[in-house]
């Protein structure tokens, strides 16, 4: 449960803590950066390209047809961080999951889980239905925060899915909806992670 945002991270430990104490919720604090998903304004450049009843069709591959078929069942669905009830929210590694399936795979339920599983690709080497990572660092906002803490600490924020031409399919907070972007684009590129191929040939 998100309860809003407060004055200072005090407060917030203090509502935290009445709460465990009257045993209402299992309560804990989550600052912006610890977030799973990324935060940014790529969008407003570059929105990518919408998902539609004909966006199958521009794919030769049918393992790419498939994979945009499947999205569009979530399509226009809203996100929501940690979402996974399909018409109520759902966020960028409930999406990879729920596509996966489509296609007889399981998936574990987060990025980061997911970034350990399959085999390590290089990013020349890529095919239709890989899983492609991001990351971003994050910064404490803790005024005694530790070491390692203020260096910053990077991981995995975001998964996409592959479909070819350099082009991936994908769930994103921020344009709340299914999209198809470009890797070779800025923003992605910089933030590139890896990538993993769970799909036999």
């Amino acid at each position: 449960m998100r309860l809003g945002s407060f004055e200072s991270r005090q407060k917030a430990e203090e509502i935290a803590d009445k709460l465990q104490s009257e045993e209402k919720i299992v309560a804990r604090i989550k600052e912006e950066e610890d977030l799973d998903q990324y935060q940014s304004s790529w969008e407003n450049d570059n929105p990518g390209k919408e998902v539609d009843q004909s966006t199958s069709l521009q794919y030769k591959d049918p393992r790419a047809q498939k994979i945009v078929s499947l999205a569009l069942d979530l399509f226009g669905h809203p996100y929501k961080y940690g979402g996974t009830c399909i018409g109520k929210g759902i966020d960028c590694s409930f999406f990879s999951q729920t596509i996966f399936k489509g296609l007889g795979i399981n998936l574990p339920r987060t990025s980061g889980e997911q970034f350990k599983v399959g085999q390590e690709i290089d990013r020349g080497q890529l095919k239709v239905g890989d899983l492609l990572f991001f990351q971003k660092t994050y910064y404490s906002k803790r005024k005694h925060a530790s070491a390692s803490r203020k260096k910053g600490v990077t991981r995995i924020n975001h998964v996409a899915i592959y479909i070819g031409n350099g082009e991936f399919i994908h769930a994103t907070t921020n344009v709340k909806r299914v999209t198809i972007s470009r890797l070779d684009e800025q923003y992605f590129t910089k933030r590139f992670a890896g990538a993993r191929r769970v799909l036999s040939d």
